[in-house]
């Protein structure tokens, strides 16, 4: 028996795994894909800030330590790099351009054009956060399982957990496609499959699907001359980018020179 089990080999579920392994904890990964990251993960924009944004919940308070903390995976992780490259963002229209928080600045046409130089239609104003960074989170949660195995951890994949063995009032394990695995503490990291399968425990979860558009430019330096684009809309008009050229989108490529591959995904 393992004293956890993680449901769930995304970013969140491999990043548990990794850092209770690193501890000594006898820790089992189970994931229903192939390998890490096919699901949201691999979808994710991977952008990581330590200004601006929405925090739900307590989460504001832990956006100070964000930024350390990849630094931290960074120095502890082989083949892990945050590429720091700032951010831009701006509104459809400049009402609705927001008031620069901390750490954030207004910018100019000028100075948008020389940061994105391949922007087709510059905004006259943008806000541009330059403690912004992001990561490939395919290769991160790869890195994270990795070094889990290597301090231990047990990780199986096409391991679908199909519900949580409950006696008592108290979650004993997970049943799964290829059997029963016992666990003193179970954390559920399965995105949207975690409402279905805390329904033993009368939990109500409000976790649901977020449908976009990515689209992931064949080229890097078609549209960005620094080492990947740093693109946000607050409107999401004009799209999102992330650390391996992928960005969500309505109308980007209409304001992006090169060439564009898209898929839906949920």
């Amino acid at each position: 028996m393992s004293a956890v089990v993680v449901v769930g080999a995304g970013i969140v579920g491999s990043s548990v795994a990794y850092h209770l392994a690193r501890r000594g904890v006898p820790v089992t990964l189970l994931e229903q894909g192939p390998s890490p990251a096919t699901g949201v993960t691999g979808d994710s924009f991977a952008w990581i800030g330590g200004a601006g944004g929405d925090w739900p919940g307590g989460a504001q308070d832990l956006r100070e330590y964000v930024l350390a903390d990849y630094r931290r995976l960074e120095a502890e992780l082989p083949h892990v790099t945050v590429r720091r490259t700032g951010s831009l963002s701006w509104a459809s229209t400049q009402a609705e351009v927001s008031r620069p928080g901390p750490g954030q600045f207004r910018i100019g046409r000028s100075d948008i054009a020389a940061l994105e130089p391949h922007l087709r239609h510059p905004p006259d104003q943008a806000i541009h956060i330059p403690s912004d960074a992001g990561v490939d989170p395919a290769a991160l949660t790869h890195a994270l399982v990795a070094a889990a195995v290597a301090h231990g951890a047990t990780v199986l994949h096409n391991t679908a957990v199909t519900s949580l063995q409950v006696a008592g009032g108290r979650v004993e394990g997970v049943l799964t496609s290829t059997g029963f695995h016992a666990a003193a503490t179970v954390v559920l990291a399965a995105g949207t499959r975690v409402p279905k399968l805390c329904e033993p425990l009368s939990a109500d979860l409000a976790i649901a699907a977020s449908p976009a558009t990515l689209a992931r430019a064949l080229h890097r330096l078609a549209w960005s001359r620094r080492s990947w684009p740093a693109l946000i809309s607050r409107s999401e008009k004009f799209g999102k980018a992330t650390s391996c050229w992928s960005c969500r989108m309505s109308k980007a490529q209409q304001h992006l020179n090169g060439p564009f591959k898209t898929r839906s995904s949920a």
